[in-house]
């Protein structure tokens, strides 16, 4: 299963892709099924001129860390998140 947000941003004319999520079942994996499934959305965002493709992983996420650093390079940049949790306003 492979999940994407196309977005624009203020330092390019074309869109840019966030990967939001990759799975593939613990029994599938290390058959290239996730490789298959960037490369497919690589293609497609070639063919439609996308300006790159983007998405993270865990730091303890070492098994797909693999197959990413084999497509592509890691960035100089850290993510910072702010959880707003839910509250229920009546």
């Amino acid at each position: 299963m492979l999940n994407y947000i196309l977005h624009d941003v203020t330092w390019s004319k074309a869109p840019v892709c966030y990967l939001e999520d990759l799975y593939v079942v613990g029994e599938m994996r290390g058959q290239g099924i996730g490789r298959a499934l960037i490369e497919n959305l690589t293609s497609r965002g070639r063919e439609a001129g996308w300006h790159r493709i983007y998405w993270t992983t865990a730091r303890d996420n070492t098994k797909a860390q693999i197959l990413y650093d084999k497509i592509s390079d890691r960035t100089g940049w850290v993510l910072y998140d702010i959880d707003l949790p839910h509250t229920d306003r009546a």
